[in-house]
């Protein structure tokens, strides 16, 4: 989410929070690790303190990958017998979980196919080359509700490839309930890149009010 960008970070690989502001037609707030020169493993070691500072502060966390194709695909027999998670599963691995149904959207450009799965042991090498694998890939967090019926929504409808930050579709689901999305920050030369959490305010303060 490009609106949550601090401009003028001077501190590398620190802790901020992100000030509310109005995305979508609702108020989410933010924290991130973020710092101001670009590479793989900024993204990598800020994605990986953010996993450990949330699984640190509620033991009740849990994660979830949504998934699904970022281009249309010919339907064809191939297409069809492989779905998402076996097409997915041919260029990387894919972290231990409880996949959902494959849900498939179809027009006159092709075919996709959309799920989530909880995954078991959330690990930035698990994790990180299945994000990068699509834009349509994109992790987040629950607390203290099951997610699954909101996140079955989600994926039997698909959603639209981001240009920057997760899906719209999927970001609008923090605004319904007390789930977070993981958003990259940074891309390519860009002056300021890390990984950024966000949710309900109220939320970003119950997590992220004691870090450092």
């Amino acid at each position: 989410m490009h609106t949550f960008l601090v401009p003028n970070l001077s501190v590398e690989n620190s802790m901020v929070t992100l000030p509310p502001v109005s995305v979508l037609g609702c108020v989410l707030a933010g924290a991130g690790i973020l710092g101001r020169i670009h590479d793989t493993g900024r993204i990598e070691a800020s994605l990986k303190t953010m996993l450990s500072h949330l699984r640190s502060t509620r033991s009740d966390v849990r994660h979830w990958l949504m998934a699904g194709h970022d281009a249309w695909q010919p339907q064809n027999r191939i297409v069809t017998y492989n779905r998402l998670w076996r097409s997915l599963s041919k260029r990387v691995q894919l972290p231990p979980g409880l996949w959902s149904e494959e849900y498939s959207i179809t027009s006159d450009r092709g075919i996709k196919f959309f799920g989530f799965m909880e995954i078991q042991d959330p690990t930035v090498a698990s994790i990180l080359p299945v994000l990068g694998s699509e834009r349509d890939c994109t992790l987040v967090a629950s607390w203290g509700v099951d997610p699954t019926d909101e996140l079955t929504s989600i994926a039997k409808k698909g959603w639209e490839p981001p240009h920057l930050g997760p899906p719209k579709e999927i970001v609008q689901a923090a605004c319904r309930m007390d789930i977070g999305v993981y958003s990259r920050v940074g891309d390519f030369d860009a002056v300021i890149a890390g990984t950024a959490f966000i949710a309900r305010p109220r939320w970003i303060d119950a997590l992220f009010s004691d870090a450092d």
